[in-house]
């Protein structure tokens, strides 16, 4: 009985180095060759294995590689969508931490190369102890994108908020303790007050009209008691330390580097909400074609829309001071984050099942999901949603 063609690939940025085995023999390799990570490379890979195959008479090719993001996106695509070797064939993408147990089961001293990590995929293979193929879905890959895109942004968004806020003690220190912006730090209006304003002293000297002016400009008017938060913002300029003026410029020239920066990672965190939204609209439906074999990260992605679709508006418009465009990184934004974060960790237990006898994945909504209305429009509590493979 012809034995299948047990293919491992291990992937790198210049090159992938590839591991032929079989069932005939258990640790000496049918052929060893490597190939280039490009396009050209990749064909001469298809090459040489459909050769192969024909030789060796081989019914059907299962192919392995470990994920290693970016490097190999294109490879797996290609394995299971372009190329045709001639006989059936099953593409399997490897967490690589499962690979690392692998060879630690079988040697406790494995070297560490390409050569080896090959011939390791390759056995994995062997074994016949395999997660589900690999399926491309491009509609899923593109969310993937744009969602780990934001995720950098939040992450960059947060660390330069922090530092703004060392500064902004520096310059103004009660600030963030008793003054009127101290929920929402980064919205238009309170930017504007530290970029405008070169030291606390002169927003306790100005006069009350001449703040009210400038906080309703820069609120567009949205306040509904600006007088109030004008005396309070004044308040706290008078309670804060003084700055030494040899100290003053350096910090207000730091505090302006970082403004712009926020203001910049707001402007895009916007543009990708919106076109996250805009091709999730695409593809959303009851039952959505889905790879049963994707990554958990990308089961995360669909959870997190399904949390943040149910979650309650904040009444930000009752706070004072939170009347701006843009929300810090302990309001609606983070919470998008935090939901992302919470279904990433939900997504990798067990809620996911195997396939069932019409082909066809169960995922159980978690009892942590929030509350909401029942109708034909809202998905039920702890209902199981049917999803279908993706072609």
């Amino acid at each position: 009985m012809p034995s299948p063609l047990f293919v491992g690939i291990d992937v790198s940025s210049e090159a992938n180095v590839v591991c032929c085995l079989t069932r005939d023999d258990e640790k000496r390799p049918v052929s060893r060759f490597t190939v280039t990570n490009n396009r050209p490379g990749i064909l001469e890979f298809q090459e040489r294995i459909t050769k192969l195959a024909k030789q060796l008479q081989s019914e059907e090719i299962l192919f392995g590689l470990e994920h290693t993001g970016c490097f190999s996106t294109h490879a797996a695509m290609y394995l299971q969508r372009h190329l045709d070797f001639g006989v059936p064939r099953k593409v399997y993408v490897f967490n690589p931490s499962l690979i690392r147990e692998f060879k630690k089961s079988h040697f406790l001293s494995a070297p560490k190369n390409d050569r080896v990590d090959a011939w390791f995929i390759a056995a994995k293979l062997r074994t016949g102890l395999l997660p589900h193929p690999f399926t491309w879905s491009e509609p899923l890959m593109a969310l993937q994108r744009l969602t780990r895109t934001r995720y950098h942004l939040m992450q960059d968004l947060t660390r330069e908020s922090n530092f703004l806020m060392t500064n902004l003690f520096l310059k103004f220190s009660d600030y963030t303790i008793t003054g009127p912006f101290r929920r929402n730090k980064l919205s238009a209006t309170s930017l504007a007050v530290m970029e405008e304003f070169e030291s606390a002293e002169e927003i306790a000297e100005m006069s009350l009209d001449r703040l009210i002016d400038f906080l309703v400009e820069h609120g567009k008017n949205r306040f509904e008691n600006p007088e109030a938060v004008a005396q309070a913002l004044q308040k706290a300029a008078r309670s804060s330390y003084r700055l030494p003026q040899s100290m003053s410029d350096s910090v207000n020239l730091a505090m302006a580097s970082s403004i712009r920066m926020i203001r910049t990672a707001q402007e895009q965190l916007k543009a990708l909400r919106k076109a996250s939204r805009t091709t999730w609209r695409r593809s959303r439906k009851r039952s959505i074609p889905f790879p049963v074999s994707v990554p958990f990260s990308l089961l995360a992605l669909w959870l997190n829309w399904t949390l943040a679709s149910s979650r309650v508006t904040r009444k930000q418009q009752s706070m004072p001071g939170s009347l701006g465009q843009f929300t810090s990184p302990g309001s609606s934004q983070q919470t998008e984050l935090d939901s992302f974060i919470l279904a990433t960790a939900i997504s990798s237990t067990t809620w996911l099942k195997r396939p069932t006898a019409s082909g066809c994945t169960t995922l159980f909504l978690p009892s942590t999901m929030p509350r909401r209305k029942r109708s034909r429009k809202n998905l039920p509590r702890d209902v199981p949603l049917r999803l279908q493979p993706g072609n």
